[in-house]
């Protein structure tokens, strides 16, 4: 009856598998920094550049951050922070291997000039996003974990990003310990959750993640859409069971969900309702036919 449950479990993975990406490296919040550089380098004609190129990456403003800080480079600037945020907006900015050339710079020099100050362990995080993005998750994971034994244990972020590594390794078991470290009330965390749990063929724990996915984000197209891909393959399963009303719970709460997808603009989940509607039909057709022969649930195929 509709489509089989093998072709919607592909159809859901292909669709979770399309959003997959690490988060992006961490840019402070407004701190120190500035004052940190000043107080090292007191007279330096480049001062001036990195002072307005800080308060450009405070700002978020990526094009003002990267030529005051090219301008303080061009002047003999070598500091370790400096090449960090340099390198960070050189990142965002797609120039890989120029930051990642800055980011090993700053690596071997963050924890002598600035010991204890947070981007001791980030650069070796970014320099796991970098790789990452390349599709290189060996590389990626060993960058992950010096970025955690840099300091005392994981931080969320850290967590989050070991599970994406892992996740994209199939190593989806360890995956799961990691996401169990990250930050359990955020989106993306329970979204590739769910996806690794359905890898697992955790299909109760699967849908309880992406249930915490839309909570967290009651407007994500892709996540009311994953859910209702969800419910229409439990559906499935209920009937094979013969558990007949439970079947049609779950194609209404489908349909609901394809809905809900719709109207936060998934317009690619237009056809996935109708095909769900058309279920419910049979459904309750099958119902019908079930009741007028005495039955209360659908019996298990032979």
């Amino acid at each position: 009856m509709g489509r089989s449950m093998r072709l919607m479990s592909i159809v859901l993975m292909l669709g979770i598998s399309a959003a997959a990406c690490s988060r992006g490296g961490s840019q402070s919040v407004t701190d120190n920094a500035f004052p940190l550089v000043a107080s090292r380098w007191t007279n330096a004609a480049w001062l001036e550049d990195v002072r307005r190129g800080f308060a450009a990456y405070e700002a978020r403003d990526a094009a003002g951050a990267e030529a005051a800080l090219a301008a303080a480079w061009k002047r003999g600037c070598r500091d370790s922070l400096v090449a960090y945020r340099y390198a960070f907006v050189l990142e965002r900015k797609q120039d890989t291997s120029r930051a990642k050339a800055l980011y090993l710079e700053a690596a071997g020099l963050l924890a002598k000039e600035y010991p204890g100050h947070p981007y001791v362990r980030e650069v070796w995080h970014n320099l796991g996003h970098i790789e990452y993005r390349a599709e290189r998750f060996d590389e990626a994971l060993t960058l992950y974990r010096k970025a955690i034994d840099t300091g005392k244990q994981a931080t969320p972020e850290m967590a989050f990003s070991m599970g994406m590594a892992l996740r994209r390794m199939k190593r989806y078991a360890e995956a799961i310990g990691w996401f169990e470290k990250a930050d359990l009330s955020d989106f993306r965390t329970n979204f590739y959750m769910a996806d690794v749990y359905y890898e697992l063929k955790k299909f109760d724990l699967a849908m309880q993640a992406m249930e915490r996915a839309v909570k967290a984000d009651p407007r994500s197209a892709k996540a009311l859409g994953s859910l209702a891909h969800f419910w229409y393959a439990l559906s499935e399963r209920r009937e094979e069971s013969g558990d007949f009303d439970a079947a049609q719970d779950a194609i209404r709460q489908s349909v609901g969900m394809y809905g809900r997808a719709i109207a936060a603009g998934g317009t690619n989940y237009i056809e996935y309702r109708k095909a769900a509607e058309a279920r419910v039909r049979d459904l309750e057709r099958l119902r019908a036919a079930a009741r007028t022969n005495g039955l209360t649930r659908i019996p298990a195929a032979e």
